[in-house]
C-alpha cells in the first residue's frame, strides 16, 4: 500500500513529511530565503504551515530559519517535518490540492523593491 491509499477509517495524529530540494542562485551576488515553510493546502483554501527542520549529525535537528545561496551555486537540503492533525486528515480524505515549499526573498529598499515570494509545489494529488 502506498501513502496515497489510506484507510479512511484509520485515526490520524497527523503527518510527517521528508524531500530533498535544490535551489540555484543564478545571479552574481549571494541571495537567500527567509520564512522558510512547508504548507499544505486543502480543497477549500485553507493552510497548513510548519517549520521545517535539517539534520544534522548524530540525529539531532535543527529549524530552517534562513537558507544562505552563495553567487552561481546550488544549496541542497533535505527538510524534515510534521503536520498537524487536520493537514493529515485532509490527506486521508483526499482534500487537499498542493504541497508547497515558500520562502520570502530579501527587501531590497534600494531598488524600492518589497520582499519577493519563492514558491515550489513539491507535489499535488
Amino acid at each position: 500500500m502506498d501513502w496515497t491509499e489510506v484507510n479512511k477509517e484509520m485515526s490520524v495524529q497527523g503527518a510527517q513529511y521528508i524531500f530533498a530540494i535544490d535551489l540555484f542562485n543564478g545571479k552574481e551576488v549571494p541571495t537567500g530565503l527567509r520564512g522558510v515553510r512547508v504548507r499544505l493546502i486543502r480543497d477549500d483554501g485553507e493552510c497548513f504551515e510548519s517549520r521545517p527542520l535539517v539534520p544534522l549529525q548524530r540525529n539531532a535537528m535543527q529549524a530552517v530559519e534562513v537558507i544562505n545561496i552563495l553567487p552561481r551555486q546550488f544549496a541542497h537540503l533535505e527538510l524534515h517535518g510534521n503536520l498537524p492533525v487536520e493537514a493529515a486528515e485532509a490527506i486521508r480524505d483526499k482534500k487537499w490540492q498542493k504541497v508547497e515549499f515558500v520562502g520570502e526573498f530579501p527587501k531590497r529598499p534600494f531598488f524600492g523593491i518589497g520582499s519577493k515570494t519563492y514558491r515550489e509545489t513539491i507535489i499535488k494529488p
